[in-house]
């Protein structure tokens, strides 16, 4: 069965190459953009995905960056933890710095940017069992 993988990022260019690499794992169709995290939480809302990769600093208009921090840890991970159980949930940041212990209730996997996206597509085989 086909995989589905949404990637949310306010700036589409950090992930232009991600977003690449997971069409060609998982299909055109299998991969699904958005820019902000209310359109995140709206898709996970509808259900059918698999894994889930957010920006940590996406803040919502208004938002300052760090207000933001906060906002993804204690809302959006946890808003999507409670509405998909089994969704793998992965947190991308330049500085990931104390976000595990952060987000660790969530069981949220936090990858650097500055890693390359290797470490992350091994991570999504591992648990989505591919």
């Amino acid at each position: 069965m086909a995989k589905k993988i949404l990637v949310a990022d306010d700036m589409k260019r950090d992930v232009e190459d991600l977003i690449s690499d997971l069409h060609r794992e998982y299909g055109y169709d299998g991969v699904e953009y958005v820019s902000d995290g209310k359109s995140a939480l709206e898709r996970i809302e509808k259900g059918g995905l698999d894994a889930a990769i957010f920006d940590w600093y996406m803040p919502p208009k208004g938002m300052s960056q760090h207000e933001a921090r906060g906002y993804y840890g204690d809302r959006v991970a946890k808003k999507a933890r409670e509405l998909c159980p089994n969704l793998v949930l992965v947190i991308r940041s330049s500085d990931i710095k104390g976000l595990g212990e952060e987000l660790k209730p969530y069981d949220v996997y936090c990858h650097s940017k500055w890693a390359g996206d290797e470490k992350l597509l091994e991570y999504l085989k591992s648990k989505l069992g591919e």
